[in-house]
């Protein structure tokens, strides 16, 4: 498992399930921060590089597959030519990876940098994907195996929702197939979770 742009993130924490390597990759001067509060193990390891470098593939094939990598609010970030090379980069090192991460309409991505603009930040969003297809159509050796909006909800996660939580995800729901203006007024409209798989891959089943 890698997890892309891991930032202060608990995902390791959250999920072992004892067995799995976990790779945690992320700026140099993030993982400095990072360090501070998590340790290496035996089975998890902190690498200090960009998702465009090249050495922490390496690394990260020192240990056997399969493997998933995740990049969650990463390739907003990026220009698209970055994310189509830090992709490709993935999928020629790593063949039968599944990879998830998530995009953002361009309405979304506007209204995200306006609002970096108001709260006087440097950061800007950058690249902006209105179809989740997008992605196999750059031919890089992906295919869409499951996309989801912030307003779905798994079936196996909703009876570990408290009460208030499954009626505000109802109202969203419901709310996103009446009106996709309202999840463009709160900058969700279009932002995906994705898993793709490589070409090689058998498809996953939906559980």
């Amino acid at each position: 498992m890698v997890e892309i742009g891991t930032g202060l993130n608990t995902r390791f924490e959250r999920l072992d399930n004892g067995r799995v390597r976990w790779f945690d990759l992320d700026l140099p001067d993030v993982i400095e921060l990072r360090r501070k509060f998590f340790t290496d193990t035996a089975r998890r390891t902190t690498l200090a590089a960009s998702v465009l470098d090249s050495n922490w593939i390496e690394i990260v094939r020192q240990s056997p597959g399969p493997y998933f990598l995740v990049a969650e609010t990463v390739f907003i970030y990026l220009e698209e030519s970055h994310v189509k090379a830090a992709i490709e980069q993935i999928v020629r090192n790593f063949p039968r990876a599944g990879i998830a991460f998530d995009t953002a309409s361009r309405k979304a991505v506007d209204g995200g940098n306006k609002d970096f603009v108001r709260r006087k930040m440097a950061v800007r969003f950058a690249w902006a994907c209105e179809d989740p297809r997008e992605i196999e159509r750059w031919n890089i050796g992906l295919r869409l195996v499951e996309s989801r909006t912030l307003a779905d909800v798994p079936d196996s996660l909703r009876p570990r929702l408290s009460v208030p939580l499954r009626t505000a995800f109802a109202w969203f729901a419901g709310s996103f197939r009446r009106s996709r203006r309202l999840i463009d007024s709160i900058y969700l409209q279009g932002s995906r979770k994705r898993l793709l798989k490589t070409s090689e891959e058998e498809p996953l089943t939906r559980r």
